[in-house]
């Protein structure tokens, strides 16, 4: 049985960490995203008072 590992950025095995380390890094950037968006939301609460007015 042949047991690979998946190295992130090692040159000799032809790039392919690469694919997995971008998907972490646009992973991390979605959720500090929403992370932030929803600290925003919470905080200022403009769009609650636009919806609550007649």
């Amino acid at each position: 049985m042949v047991r690979r590992v998946m190295h992130l950025n090692r040159e000799e095995d032809n790039n392919e960490g690469s694919v997995s380390l971008s998907v972490f890094l646009v992973s991390v950037a979605s959720v500090v995203c929403a992370v932030w968006l929803v600290a925003l939301c919470g905080v200022c609460t403009w769009c609650q008072r636009k919806m609550i007015r007649p």
